[in-house]
């Protein structure tokens, strides 16, 4: 499981008061029993926990995240996208 993983799951168990132990990637927020008010509350506690933004709003993106695999690849990808850009920006000017 990966850190991601990890984290997405205490949220869940914060957000619930619901244990979520062994979390498998397929399955699906409705099923655990959150509703989409819940799950616009979990995007909010995602972006706080791991300083990323999810535009839940966005059809392509809504449409994705069905599943408790699909927020951990989307975080994933953001995190890696917010990584990769804090080392452009860190890396030093060229000397003119």
């Amino acid at each position: 499981m990966s850190d991601v993983s990890q984290r997405l799951m205490q949220l869940l168990e914060k957000q619930t008061g619901k244990s979520f132990a062994g979390l498998d990637p397929a399955t699906e927020f409705e099923a655990m029993g959150i509703d989409s008010f819940d799950f616009i509350e979990l995007l909010f506690l995602i972006e706080d926990e791991f300083g990323v933004e999810i535009d839940y709003r966005a059809n392509d993106v809504a449409s994705r995240l069905k599943r408790v695999g699909d927020v951990v690849a989307i975080v994933e990808e953001r995190v890696a996208a917010k990584d990769e850009g804090m080392m452009m920006g860190a890396l030093p000017a060229a000397a003119s």
